[in-house]
């Protein structure tokens, strides 16, 4: 008998980008593409060598290991056996994984299954909980299912696509599972290629404007997108959230950016998405799996080419909303606009639920300045306030205030600080706190 020979370092290489491109064949199949393979949030979904970053559930009667059987019949990879031996009826148990999700974004849910020949009754499964909890623990909000009876010793897909994390929802529990029927044998799975990847993904700029102010002030956003890819087209659907108070279009805008091609949107909100008079959020939804985009704005007054003044504000990711930010440096000079700072802070509520939002200024000794001020958000609603006057804080005088902003669910809360003398703002962005111990 001729021993099986270990592949080489040339061999294995090869073996990995065989890998990598059936593993988006698979996904291709279930009409998607995915270049980007490291969008996948599961860890170890491919069981190249182990079982590792996966845990047992279930009532302690479903057998768990690695398995050599691969999806794509490599050898220096495989899967994840499951062997459910319970003697009762009406059985379950597998492997789970809790893993990151970002507000704003669509997932898609899969696996291949290969089922032994067996006399018993089952199927198999996957499903998907959301938690607001980081370790998927406590506070489960919803879930979503998917179960089957695949013909046996062939590989089959089994997906959750279109799926949208809840607004409050941190965590994602990923499961996959036998379920054995009848009380005699046992029921028993192989599992590969396990994703929950995002099949549209969302930057969002919290403030924006096109609007008169005080003594006739013009203030207005000049928005920049760009497509990071070398090779593909994107396709970027943009959509204006105006203040409650404000008439803002219902609709969408598209961009088509080419191959590393950007835009400029001068005056964004009031010539590319017709809403003069009007100030809000911005949203940039997109493809992750086709390009990714970068984008950047800027709110400035007054109109070019006389001399401008303002202040850049970032278009973020899902995952940077929070239900917890702090922003240092906050300024104030009691009211009085000839001289010192005046700082607004806001917050956008990227969810279609309600929101409630509070705002508690600090001074320079940790001490709480005034009284916490909370204000509820509608679904999609952007908010700003003058956050000195609006806790009780109008006459107070200081350049080294600081603000937490908490909300029941994450929302993008920011502050900009202003140069009463010169105009000049200054965008803070707010880092993660922990509540008081």
């Amino acid at each position: 008998m001729i021993p099986k020979k270990r592949p080489g370092k040339d061999e294995v290489v090869i073996m990995r980008s065989i890998q990598k491109l059936r593993f988006s064949l698979l996904l291709t199949g279930l009409g998607l593409a995915f270049p980007l393979l490291a969008q996948n949030a599961v860890q170890n979904g491919q069981f190249e060598t182990s079982l590792g970053r996966w845990t047992r559930y279930g009532g302690g009667t479903v057998e768990t290991a690695w398995a050599s059987l691969d999806a794509g019949s490599l050898l220096d990879s495989g899967s994840a056996s499951l062997n459910e031996i319970s003697t009762s009826p009406s059985t379950s148990g597998g492997l789970q994984q809790c893993v990151p999700v970002s507000q704003g974004a669509t997932y898609l849910a899969a696996a291949k299954s290969w089922v032994d020949p067996q006399p018993t009754s089952g199927n198999v499964g996957l499903l998907v909980a959301w938690y607001t909890s980081f370790d998927c623990a406590t506070g489960r909000i919803s879930e979503a299912s998917k179960s089957l009876t695949p013909p046996a010793s062939s590989w089959t897909t089994v997906s959750l696509p279109d799926l949208t994390p809840p607004g409050n929802a941190r965590r994602a529990l990923l499961q996959i599972y036998v379920f054995k029927g009848g009380a005699a044998g046992t029921y028993k799975a192989f599992f590969d290629d396990v994703v929950l990847m995002p099949t549209s993904a969302k930057l969002t700029v919290p403030a924006s404007a096109s609007i008169h102010g005080a003594a006739g002030t013009f203030f207005q956003t000049d928005l920049w997108v760009m497509n990071h890819s070398s090779s593909k087209t994107a396709t970027v659907t943009a959509r204006h959230r105006c203040f409650a108070s404000q008439t803002c279009g219902s609709g969408t805008r598209t961009l088509t950016l080419p191959p590393r091609g950007t835009v400029l949107l001068t005056d964004a909100i009031g010539s590319f998405f017709g809403d003069p008079e009007s100030s809000g959020a911005i949203e940039l939804v997109y493809d992750p799996t086709n390009a990714a985009i970068a984008a950047l704005s800027r709110t400035y007054t007054p109109s070019f080419p006389a001399p401008t003044f303002g202040t850049s504000i970032p278009a973020l990711p899902s995952d940077e909303a929070d239900t917890r930010s702090l922003f240092l440096g906050l300024g104030s000079n009691g009211g009085d606009l000839s001289s010192g700072f005046r700082s607004n802070a806001g917050a956008y509520n990227p969810t279609p639920d309600p929101v409630t939002v509070t705002f508690t200024l600090y001074g320079e000794d940790g001490a709480q300045l005034g009284s916490p001020f909370t204000r509820t958000l509608g679904p999609f609603e952007p908010y700003q306030t003058n956050v000195f006057r609006d806790t009780g804080n109008a006459s107070v005088v200081t350049r080294n205030a600081y603000l937490v902003v908490t909300a029941t669910s994450p929302v993008f809360a920011y502050v900009t600080v202003n140069d009463n003398q010169s105009g000049d703002q200054i965008y803070l962005r707010g880092s993660g706190d922990r509540p008081p111990i």
